[in-house]
């Protein structure tokens, strides 16, 4: 059985006891029409889950000041190293000179000590390749270049930038005041000391103005 018939009769009954309606009107059918849409709008409200992600302000925003991250989604993270770099698979240390790429990585970079911890599903680089899960952590050292694909943040705050928009509207400013950024999905790029966000967000908001 189709369920909006019990639930528009019982609609109707609760209607006809409150004498909202004549039950021979004219206009029952429109009316009865409106209000099953909306109970049946609230009950989408309800039991479909809203997207987080999706926003339409296209951006990209620049800093210095962020001291660390944290990455709860699965993201794919490429090192490029000016010297050898050394990091620990499951507690046991490895150096590389080459880049590398991390899948699946989810966990904690800190662009103050150079340093990243969490786990990852494969590990690659010219001279060897591992596949499964594991723990990884770097020590303290320089990366000249990270990126870090695929990054979903719901909420995320810096306290200066410079920022570009595209969509809904242009925009170039250098803002020296808090940004907070809702709903981000992009890529993190950290070279020459700057972070940037490339990408779009469903709500940017400072002191002066606000998107989405």
């Amino acid at each position: 059985m189709d369920w909006k018939i019990p639930a528009t009769i019982i609609i109707l009954a609760v209607v006809i006891s409150l004498g909202l309606i004549p039950f021979f009107s004219p206009e029952f059918s429109s009316s009865v029409g409106g209000l099953f849409d909306g109970v049946e709008g609230m009950f989408k409200k309800i039991f479909e889950k809203e997207h987080e992600f999706t926003g339409e302000i296209v951006f990209t925003l620049s800093t210095r000041n962020l001291s660390k991250i944290k990455i709860g989604t699965p993201t794919k993270m490429k090192i490029e190293v000016k010297k050898p770099y050394t990091f620990a698979i499951d507690d046991r240390e490895f150096t590389v000179k080459d880049p590398i790429t991390f899948t699946n990585f989810t966990g904690i970079i800190d662009f103050e000590n150079f340093f990243f911890s969490g786990n990852v599903l494969g590990i690659s680089t010219k001279s060897f390749e591992m596949k499964g899960g594991a723990k990884v952590s770097s020590f303290e050292n320089d990366f000249s270049n990270l990126s870090v694909e695929n990054i979903k943040l719901g909420e995320l705050t810096l306290t200066n930038g410079e920022i570009n928009t595209e969509s809904p509207q242009k925009l170039n400013a250098k803002i020296n005041e808090t940004i907070k950024i809702y709903g981000f999905n992009g890529i993190l790029i950290y070279k020459n000391r700057i972070i940037t966000f490339v990408g779009n967000c469903t709500k940017l908001e400072t002191k002066s103005f606000s998107l989405g």
